[in-house]
């Protein structure tokens, strides 16, 4: 389904059900997009991710990233995928 309007005139028009409809927004909505700005005492905050933002000021970012993108950690990702939970 492209937009919920769509969606209401499958229902309107009966080619789907109103539990079929509740499903497919259920879905939708489970994928949140995620967004980021700036937030007022100058951090960055990350929305859609949880039910509550992220928010990191700068510096702590950017130590995250770097620590990202290092040798160890990518093989302590590789060392304890079995154990990691994916969403």
């Amino acid at each position: 389904m492209s937009s919920q309007r769509e969606l209401l005139q499958k229902v309107a028009t009966g080619q789907i059900s109103i539990d079929e409809a509740e499903s497919v927004l259920k879905n939708v909505s489970d994928e949140r997009q995620v967004h980021v700005k700036v937030t007022p005492k100058g951090a960055i905050g990350f929305y859609g991710l949880r039910r509550m933002p992220i928010v990191l000021y700068q510096q702590e970012l950017e130590k995250i990233l770097n620590h990202c993108n290092s040798e160890d950690f990518k093989q302590f990702l590789s060392k304890n995928d079995a154990q990691l939970s994916k969403k």
